[in-house]
């Protein structure tokens, strides 16, 4: 019983995806940074979005 139990946790935590609550992008100049008021963010409760739109020196076009 304890392997299998062992089985599921292991086969469980290998297909768990890394969730980000803050996304920053870049677009030339511009810098956007997107994310939660209250992290992390939970279902039934209310929450803020927070945008964050930025001019920087930089003119790298890295779309992340």
């Amino acid at each position: 019983m304890c392997s299998l139990i062992a089985l599921f946790l292991l086969s469980y935590y290998m297909f768990i995806n890394e969730a980000f609550a803050h996304v920053e992008k870049k677009f030339g100049n511009i810098q956007v940074q997107v994310g939660w008021s209250n992290e992390p963010p939970l279902t039934g409760l209310l929450n803020n979005v927070i945008v964050g739109v930025n001019q920087t020196n930089s003119k790298s076009n890295s779309n992340n």
